[in-house]
């Protein structure tokens, strides 16, 4: 986690390693009618039944089952990557012909590519998120898959203290207090993000969109109260 952005990686981690988010995921995300449609749409047009696939940011895997269900791919050809090892060990328990894991060193390691690599539901939620970009854009052979908050109009906002989500409460070390479960929900300005994509990619790739305007999240705190649902299909040239 990127200093100075008002949370450390520590922290970070115990949002997403809380037994209620965990069973919240495992419950959740894990069929076609959870899926945003702006997820779904470079799905439906690029994703093939035999190809390879990498899911970063899986939770506990649920996107395995709606990839095997919908596209009829194998769970063998399912690489699930999410920093949290809670949901890491759900995601084994749940799925176990499909791969996981809780960094993606060892795949870089094994120097593994992978057809279609997707991001959903995550970038949005960590100040590193350009980071991330750069190491999947590297580990795919043909399709970047991920999706943001985008506004036209307004500064960027990435300061956890001004726009945040949410995503329950937990139990202080006395057991009375309720914490609340806060993680970043970074909303990116249109012109700022095209120009933070451009210094990732590839000058030749193709870089498709697909969004729509939605409400935040009643779980959200933010200067924003509507965002673009936006995806992005990055499509590499030079495969």
């Amino acid at each position: 986690m990127k200093s100075g952005r008002g949370m450390d990686k520590e922290k970070y981690l115990q949002c997403w390693n809380d037994d209620n988010v965990v069973h919240f995921f495992a419950s959740n995300r894990k069929s076609l009618t959870d899926v945003y449609p702006s997820e779904r749409h470079f799905l439906d047009t690029y994703l093939k039944s035999d190809m390879k696939v990498l899911d970063y940011g899986c939770a506990t895997g649920g996107f395995c089952n709606i990839l095997n269900n919908t596209y009829q791919l194998s769970p063998e050809n399912y690489w699930g990557v999410d920093q949290s090892p809670r949901m890491i060990e759900v995601a084994r328990k749940l799925y176990i012909a499909a791969h996981f894991d809780t960094h993606l060193s060892k795949i870089q390691q094994e120097n593994m590519r992978f057809d279609l690599v997707f991001s959903f539901g995550v970038l949005h939620m960590t100040f590193d998120w350009e980071e991330i970009l750069q190491a999947l854009y590297g580990l795919s052979l043909k399709y970047l898959i991920f999706d943001l908050r985008v506004i036209n109009v307004g500064p960027t906002v990435e300061d956890i203290s001004r726009s945040f989500q949410t995503l329950g409460k937990a139990k202080s070390e006395n057991g009375q207090d309720a914490i609340p479960l806060n993680v970043p929900y970074i909303v990116l300005n249109q012109q700022d993000l095209g120009n933070r994509l451009n210094r990732i990619f590839g000058k030749d790739d193709a870089i498709l969109r697909y969004g729509y305007k939605h409400p935040v999240s009643e779980t959200v705190t933010s200067p924003y109260s509507e965002v673009e649902m936006t995806a992005f299909c990055v499509i590499k040239q030079a495969h």
